[in-house]
Parts: C-alpha cells; structure tokens; sequence
C-alpha cells in the first residue's frame, strides 16, 4: 500500500465534519494512517487513524505520554501557552508513563469494582430516565448535549 506523505488541509471540529466525520476518518484511515494535523489550543499534533497502529503505538515503550519525560528529562513546568484546565489533567492516569500509570490505575480499579458499579446502577438509570424524560419533550434534541454530557 502507497501512504500519502502529503497531508490535505482539514479542519476535524468544522462543523459539517463533526456532523458526519465518518466519511473522513475512512479516508484518513485508507489515506493517512499517520496524519499531521492542528488542533485548536493544543497546536500541531500527529493523529493516529488506525485501530492496529494505536495499539502498537501505546504498547510501544519508546514513546511516552508523559511530556516531561521527553529525552528523559524531568520537568514540572508547564508551557506558558498552557491553559489552566489542561494543567490540572497534566497529572492524571491517562497522562503517566508506566510504572506511575499502573499504580494510579490500581487505585482506579479499587474504586470501581463490579460490587460498587452495581450500587450506583440505581442512581445511573434515574438520571437517565429523567434525562431521556426531558428529550422526550422536546421538538429536536441534541443528544450530546441533553444526553451524553449530563449523564456523569
């Protein structure tokens, strides 16, 4: 297969992408398994388009999540750009290498049994009655927003 090293301008949060992206992420997929692309407050960034190259990407201890480990440096400064809700994330699971990222995840895993998921099972279908309740009243609902973003 021929990969594309020329990267076509796309604007992924445009607002007829984001209302049916599926045409594009195929494309990207078949096109651009490695695309270049700008992202809005984060900057350049490198988009990884398929399932298989993800995996082999995050199993992959040659790359890091953790920015400031880098060439192995050690830092705690943030890039003055930066915004402060992002700082905030700087230091979560998602956003440690290994062995940090197991012992965050551990914790995780202690908090959220199956025991404990089924105990809140009561209280995440009341708010989702209620929500679905609400949508149903409505004429045209964006299920993102009355849905998806208010059900913790």
């Amino acid at each position: 297969m021929q990969i594309e090293t020329t990267f076509p301008k796309i604007n992924l949060i445009s607002p007829e992408i984001r209302a049916n992206p599926y045409p594009t992420y195929k494309m990207l997929r078949d096109n651009f398994p490695v695309f270049s692309t700008r992202i809005p407050l984060f900057g350049d960034a490198w988009l990884i388009t398929r399932y298989e190259d993800v995996q082999n990407m995050l199993s992959d201890p040659r790359l890091v999540s953790d920015r400031r480990n880098i060439d192995g440096k050690q830092g705690d400064e943030s890039p003055w750009w930066m915004p402060n809700v992002f700082e905030a994330m700087q230091d979560g699971m998602i956003t440690r290498d290994e062995p940090d990222h197991r012992r965050l995840r551990k914790l995780v895993h202690l908090a959220f049994t199956p025991k404990r998921v089924a105990q809140l099972e009561t209280r995440m279908q009341e708010i989702t009655d209620e929500l679905l309740d609400n949508a149903q009243k409505q004429n045209h609902v964006d299920l993102l927003e009355a849905f998806a973003l208010q059900l913790p």
